[in-house]
């Protein structure tokens, strides 16, 4: 079934100002004049958002972010959440820290974000940007 089949139902609060999820996919993109992109997606949840982002690529199917904006009932395609910001969020779990890291960190594969989150914990991504003389001191990268 199409996305256009599948017109998004009312949320169960139409006033919130966020939502959260994994992204599945971009469904569209409009470059922009200034640079930026306008795009549509989907969440996991059948949640369908849309906003600007700096650039292509910015946001990444299969990552969880926290959508920032409000809901917008469209004549057309139903319900969507307007985004003014999106925050890529980290995982709780340990295997799923270590995936983000390796995902997203430069220079970090999976085996070097498993010795991270071994060593920091919920902290590592934390560490990994701030302190990273703390990071090369203990030996877990140079």
């Amino acid at each position: 079934m199409t996305w256009l089949a599948q017109r998004p139902t009312c949320p169960a609060d139409p006033a919130s100002p966020e939502v959260a999820g994994m992204l599945v996919q971009i469904r569209q993109q409009w470059d922009n004049a200034d640079g930026s992109v306008t795009l549509g997606a989907d969440l996991e949840d059948g949640t369908a958002v849309r906003g600007t982002v700096e650039s292509r690529g910015e946001l990444i199917p299969g990552s969880r972010y926290r959508f920032l904006g409000k809901w917008r009932e469209h004549d057309k395609y139903g319900w969507q959440f307007a985004f003014d910001a999106a925050l890529l969020e980290t995982p709780d779990d340990p295997d799923g820290l270590a995936a983000y890291l390796s995902k997203h960190a430069d220079r970090v594969g999976l085996v070097t974000a498993a010795r991270l989150v071994a060593a920091y914990g919920s902290d590592a991504a934390r560490v990994l940007v701030e302190d990273h003389a703390r990071v090369a001191g203990d030996g877990l990268m140079s």
